[in-house]
């Protein structure tokens, strides 16, 4: 995606008129802060009175009967002098309603004036029209962290169709990777079915992203050996990990099962096929693997949805605390991660012991 950009307009003289109006031809939308004086107020006026196109044009006008209002506003600010030039500029700028947003620095609440949210609104409107806009809009909440965006912008009761159910699959990626649990729990409730989402390319990708200096980095590094990237994990050594920090004789199913790993396979050929297909199929048990994931990477929020949608939920619960204090001894004996991880690995082992405890 594009770095996005916007133009902010707080007050101004007849040069920022123009300026506004340059963005604009370049495709730039502008937000226009109301009660900033001068330019920005005469603008805001103007916005205020537009009218939306009578035919198929689709170029909005300023009422007929507000002409003199905004015209006797210029004057107010500009003098006689640049009164028709800076309206005809004002008029231009309100011939596409979407691109032009307008942001009240004091609108009678007690609320703090949000301008981010303003920024972001400007965004979205300004990308409506085009044939990615919910693609473009989507990344553009999810960049900026706002769910409450996505919910009342996006995600409409009148906008359903707006969108296919794929089309929140790499969002949903990005969610998990970036720890947004209020995304993830958002994609969920719009109907991503984790067996169409969760392929084993997928599941892979989730531990390659792993970010460094983290408790589950360093561990899968111990698996890899200091000079292999993370981006050769695969599944077995996923397993490998798991193993360590089980108790007993506990067997992952991603060093049994050969729908995780061509390693696993007596190389039958259906097992082949599937294993050079593994882009395109689910993977056997999506709320498990990803409850999994959640676990070892430390997403505790995360952890929690997963692990309320899993028909096997006490006895995941019991198997992540058991992995997780491994694992927090583990990583005190890293004198690096010490200090953070195993806190924070301790906490995740005692708020899936309250889950435990809830279910029985």
């Amino acid at each position: 995606m594009a770095i996005p950009t916007v133009c902010i307009c707080l007050e101004g003289g007849p040069g920022a008129v123009q300026a506004m109006l340059e963005a604009l031809k370049r495709g730039v939308p502008v937000v226009v802060i109301e009660g900033s004086g001068r330019a920005a107020d005469c603008v805001c006026l103007a916005y205020k009175h537009i009218v939306p196109p009578e035919q198929e044009t689709g170029i909005w006008t300023i009422a007929a009967d507000k002409v003199d209002v905004v015209k006797n506003k210029i004057e107010e600010f500009f003098g006689p002098g640049k009164v028709e030039s800076v309206y005809q500029e004002i008029a231009e700028m309100m011939r596409d309603e979407t691109m032009v947003s307008v942001f009240k620095l004091d609108d009678g609440s007690n609320k703090k004036p949000d301008l981010d949210l303003a920024i972001l609104k400007a965004l979205l409107k300004s990308t409506s029209k085009s044939s990615a806009s919910f693609d473009t809009q989507l990344g553009l909440a999810l960049s900026w962290n706002r769910v409450d965006v996505a919910k009342g912008e996006i995600f409409k009761a009148d906008n359903s169709s707006a969108f296919k159910m794929d089309q929140l699959f790499d969002p949903l990626f990005t969610a998990l990777i970036d720890d947004k649990s209020d995304f993830v729990s958002l994609f969920l409730n719009e109907g991503v079915i984790l067996q169409n989402f969760l392929t084993l390319k997928r599941l892979e990708d989730l531990y390659k992203k792993v970010k460094p200096k983290t408790p589950l980095h360093y561990l899968l590094k111990e698996q890899l050996g200091e000079k292999e990237d993370i981006s050769h994990v695969t599944m077995r050594h996923v397993g490998e990990l798991m193993e360590e920090l089980m108790p007993d004789t506990f067997k992952s199913r991603y060093r049994t099962d050969p729908w995780y790993s061509a390693e696993n396979s007596t190389g039958h050929d259906d097992v082949m096929q599937f294993l050079d297909n593994k882009e395109e199929r689910g993977v056997p048990n999506p709320d498990l693997d990803l409850f999994t994931w959640a676990i070892l990477a430390n997403r505790q929020t995360i952890t929690r949805i997963i692990w309320e949608r899993s028909k096997e939920n006490i006895a995941s619960a019991l198997m992540a605390t058991k992995m997780l204090k491994t694992m927090a001894n583990k990583i005190s004996e890293n004198v690096e991660l010490a200090k953070i991880g195993r806190a924070h690995v301790l906490n995740s082992s005692h708020t899936v012991i309250s889950y435990a405890v809830f279910c029985l």
